[in-house]
């Protein structure tokens, strides 16, 4: 076809000449090599064979002027069903895509029901303090059972080292909340190394373990060591949680404590009256923790002696 009747063509046909070029390749070049065979046994027998095998191109079926391997006759069904297919291949995908998400929850279901019987299984072992034999009619106490579990924790759950560092947290916290410090201090500590190696150095979790050395550190007297991990803390929580959180409020109380021990009372004022502040906006004025920084800014007054402030604060605080 010469270059001008090629556009003439294509122009009549509504479209562009290489688009056409394109159309007539494949079935239909071997539709008309078969038309114009010289050997008489390799052409269409009659007008009619040539009329069908057009009308099978047309059709999108396999055409006889060509050999059908399986991925032709497979190609020209698609061209015949396309939207069954696509149909088809869609659902494929979405079955696909369920089984993926069943074998993930299947995963998480095992991994939590594991982590539940090792948590069960460290939880029982904590009980077996002595021989029920020995034990019997003696009591045992929960400072005997915490020491226990405090020095199996490392054995018991060694397997699940994220697992470990809670059961630390948690652990060290009684201690802490019973004033045993030098209990504690060991468990926040290992706690927090095994979340920065897990989880990383910004993690909300090692943030919190960190806060929980800051506190054993608070607890012994260590104040200066307690703001300087406060004051981390503090920037980092700002960081990632951003200012209102109320884990950045908490470190917020935290540092302005450590301040007030140290002295510094005007610099623990200032920080407990923004905390103040932004408890009452996000937590509202009758939160646990707006009433506790309500009163730690009434003992940063009276560190002060700005007697009548600090009073018209401790008032509604007695109150809650």
């Amino acid at each position: 076809m010469e270059k001008g009747s090629s556009k003439a063509v294509a122009g009549a046909r509504g479209t562009e000449p290489r688009h056409l070029v394109s159309l007539l390749h494949g079935d239909l070049d071997w539709i008309t090599i078969k038309a114009l065979e010289k050997d008489r046994a390799r052409r269409y027998a009659t007008p009619s064979e040539l009329a069908a095998d057009i009308g099978r191109y047309l059709n999108h079926e396999p055409v006889t002027a060509r050999a059908a391997s399986t991925g032709y006759r497979l190609w020209k069904y698609v061209r015949r069903h396309s939207m069954g297919v696509a149909v088809a291949a869609g659902l494929v995908l979405l079955l696909a895509g369920f089984a993926v998400m069943q074998a993930a929850q299947l995963r998480r279901t095992t991994r939590e029901r594991d982590r539940a019987n090792r948590v069960t299984d460290f939880m029982t072992s904590m009980f077996k303090v002595s021989d029920p034999s020995e034990a019997r009619g003696n009591s045992i106490t929960v400072r005997e059972i915490l020491d226990k579990a405090s020095k199996d924790i490392d054995r018991g759950l060694a397997n699940d080292p994220e697992l470990q560092a809670q059961m630390m947290s948690v652990m060290g916290k009684v201690y802490l909340s019973l004033g045993l410090y030098p209990n504690a201090h060991p468990l926040m500590e290992r706690s927090f190394e095994i979340r920065r190696r897990l989880l990383g150095p910004k993690h909300p979790e090692t943030l919190t373990s960190m806060e929980d050395v800051a506190s054993v550190a608070f607890g012994e007297g260590r104040y200066a060591e307690a703001e300087r991990s406060d004051r981390e803390v503090l920037g980092l929580r700002r960081e990632i949680l951003g200012p209102r959180h109320p884990d950045t409020l908490s470190s917020m109380s935290s540092l302005a404590s450590s301040l007030s021990r140290q002295g510094h009372y005007s610099e623990a004022e200032k920080l407990d009256r923004e905390t103040l502040d932004m408890r009452r906006r996000v937590l509202g004025a009758e939160h646990a923790d707006t009433v506790d920084s309500m009163t730690n800014l009434a003992g940063d007054l009276f560190d002060e002696h700005h007697y009548s402030e600090a009073e018209k604060l401790d008032r509604p605080s007695l109150g809650n």
